[in-house]
């Protein structure tokens, strides 16, 4: 491509976006999920790279939990990573980067959709209209996400590779590019919109193969493709999926085995009403929006009506088509069947997420329309009133915009959250280590512990470990065992704590009295077959949880009892390892009170030791007589071989593109 498009399309995306490159006083992601979730894990993610570590546990939040399983927000994205690295100052992430990022990130979208465009043969002027419709309209302008919208930017060159591939050129390299792409967007850090991408060209391949059984091996390259470039994040998705449970809009999480019910569906739906919102743009910055503008609307009609017989645009107007009424969801039985019927489509929870193929697709198609309207064939009086009309749909975009304004009144309460604690903080790390704090959600609903790096019980999130969810927090009893040093809100919530530090608006650190060693050792073991079972044998006031351990299944033989000294001490510990030094009198369990999960190792003085899961979470080690060195350390095997297989795709795509010899025709 020659530099003046893409540089027409960078100084467009700026300009369009003035308000937040060349002001300080807007801002994008002042939103619950950003503000919440995405924003503290990125600044986590951040402060462990500068730390020289690649982070692969978050240990802050839930006693521990898998950072790359978890998704959000795209712990493996190659840009997520190159922004930690670029935008992180003096101890945290620059607001006005995260602007830039926003930028960044839409100029890509445009960028791909001109492409895309101009491999459906369109004009540099229609393919840059295509590009600005699909960045400054419809879904991409509304989604106040990043993963989300990481994940949207890479669905034009899916079709690019897709409609190449099938049209003859370079059939395989593009078949493979296709794949490449589809499995790639994955890594943004959100499933709902690679799934329904993926199964959005797996029919337009069914329809290519149905004319061609020679396509066969096309569409055999895009799967294998597909699956290894997605794998560094959907394999330990896939692992930690099956290991947790996920709140998806019902009072209590669900398992990996149980369906959303379509209750839960009914209320991610697009109303027919939505129609209208095509011309005219809806209120409300975090929802998926449909609005295109009535000149693109337009434009977009007249290129779906006027390139009818050709096979680009009734691909386009058949996306469209088909993504808006899956967008609808419970309000047609066509979603219903398809969620029903297609494998992984039931885990896609937000049927509007497919606006984001109605988007490109519509956009596709305004490129179609405009040069239409341009076409020598086309009256005069019609072709003077395209640039108009373009004209009309940037000022309909332009009018359309809307970011929150920082210092405006009810604007920036969830930044707040983050932003106003360092007090707090201050104090925590105070105090004698390690600290664990139960934080008041209602009082404080922003994910702290991410952002400054201190550890909570609990945590904001989309979902938990399994081993985790089993234990009632609420009891006093099990925080104890948890060793919970603090609570954080603004009353106690027994009356046995008492406050130790008071912020200016009121917040108040209270100590939990009580609270066990986050390690220590005992000698005694119990089994018990159920979590039921754990959960009561907990809450019995009889039960030593200070010198008895309880296991789910077998526990570990062979412990023996005395009366001597012992301690178990951290001494050193980042996101991926835990130190610690311990003096055993006799044969005893290290227990350390963080999650156990598939990929902790541990080593006794440097030799192996098996991992036990001590009350169904906690990592404890079987510890003979005497001084050690105990490491925990995560190497969990999904991450790496997933990673293989995202590196071998990408290889495996260069060498089809790059060295294989031009194929014949297949169509």
């Amino acid at each position: 491509m020659r530099l003046a498009p893409a540089a027409v399309l960078a100084a467009l995306t700026v300009g369009f976006h003035w308000k937040l490159a060349f002001t300080s006083s807007y801002l994008w992601f002042d939103s619950p999920d950003m503000a919440h979730i995405e924003l503290p894990r990125l600044q986590f993610q951040a402060r462990a790279l500068h730390n020289g570590e690649f982070p692969l546990w978050i240990p802050h939040s839930w006693a521990g939990q898998p950072l790359v399983g978890q998704t959000q927000p795209g712990p493996l994205y190659p840009f997520n990573l190159l922004f930690c690295a670029l935008a992180y100052r003096r101890g945290a992430l620059s607001l006005p980067a995260l602007n830039w990022y926003y930028i960044f990130s839409r100029f890509l979208a445009a960028l791909f959709c001109y492409w895309c465009a101009r491999e459906f043969g369109r004009s540099r002027l229609a393919s840059a209209a295509a590009g600005a419709a699909f960045a400054f309209a419809g879904f991409l302008a509304s989604c106040g996400w990043l993963d989300v919208a990481n994940s949207a930017l890479w669905t034009p060159l899916v079709f690019l590779f897709l409609h190449r591939s099938l049209n003859g050129r370079q059939p395989l390299a593009s078949a493979a590019s296709c794949g490449f792409f589809a499995g790639f967007a994955f890594l943004a850090g959100h499933h709902e919109i690679p799934v329904l991408t993926f199964w959005a060209a797996v029919l337009f391949w069914a329809a290519g193969v149905a004319k061609d059984r020679r396509r066969l091996k096309l569409l055999a390259a895009f799967l294998v493709i597909f699956a290894l470039a997605g794998a560094a994040q959907t394999l330990p998705s896939l692992e930690y999926a099956r290991l947790a449970v996920r709140w998806t809009g019902l009072e209590l999480p669900q398992g990996w085995n149980e369906p959303i019910p379509y209750s839960v569906i009914e209320r991610y739906s697009m109303p027919w009403s939505a129609l209208a919102g095509m011309v005219a743009p809806r209120t409300g910055w975090h929802d998926p929006s449909v609005y295109l503008g009535a000149a693109a609307v337009l434009m977009a009609l007249t290129g779906a009506v006027a390139f009818r017989s050709q096979s680009g645009a009734r691909w386009m107007a058949a996306l469209a088509a088909g993504s808006f009424l899956f967008a609808l969801g419970a309000n047609t039985p066509f979603h219903g069947w398809l969620f029903h019927t297609l494998p992984m489509l039931g885990k896609a929870r937000v049927p509007v997420r497919a606006l984001s193929l109605f988007s490109f697709a519509a956009a596709i198609l305004l490129a179609y329309g405009l040069d239409g309207l341009r076409s020598v064939r086309t009256p005069v009086w019609l072709r003077r009133a395209a640039p108009c009309l373009l004209f009309l749909a940037l000022v309909e975009w332009w009018g359309a915009q809307h970011f929150p304004r920082r210092g405006q009144d009810g604007s920036t309460g969830f930044l707040d959250d983050l932003f106003r604690r360092e007090d707090v903080v201050a104090f925590l790390r105070q105090q004698p280590q390690p600290v664990r704090v139960m934080v008041n959600d209602s009082d404080i609903p922003a994910n702290l512990q991410e952002w400054y790096g201190f550890d909570a019980a609990a945590g904001v999130g989309a979902s938990v470990t399994r081993n985790f969810y089993i234990h009632e927090l609420h009891k006093p009893a099990v925080r104890r065992l948890f060793a919970v040093t603090h609570y954080l809100g603004r009353l106690p919530q027994h009356p046995d704590q008492k406050p130790i530090f008071s912020a200016a608006d009121g917040l108040q650190v209270f100590r939990n009295p009580g609270a066990l060693p986050r390690a220590r050792i005992v000698h005694h073991v119990e089994s018990v077959p159920t979590d039921a079972h754990l959960r009561k044998r907990l809450a019995e006031e009889t039960f030593d949880m200070a010198t008895t351990a309880l296991f789910l299944g077998p526990a570990p033989s062979g412990l023996e009892t005395c009366e001597a000294e012992e301690s178990a001490e951290i001494t050193s510990r980042t996101a991926n390892q835990v130190r610690l030094k311990a003096r055993a009198a006799c044969r005893g369990l290290l227990i350390l009170a963080e999650t156990n999960f598939p990929g902790w190792e541990a080593l006794i003085d440097e030799r192996s030791a098996p991992i036990h899961s001590a009350y169904g979470i906690f990592r404890s080690v079987v510890l003979p007589p005497g001084e050690h060195e105990v490491i925990f350390r995560f190497r969990p095997w999904s991450v790496y071989l997933g990673c293989l297989g995202t590196a071998a795709a990408a290889v495996l795509t260069l060498f089809v593109a790059w060295f294989r010899r031009p194929a014949r025709r297949c169509v």
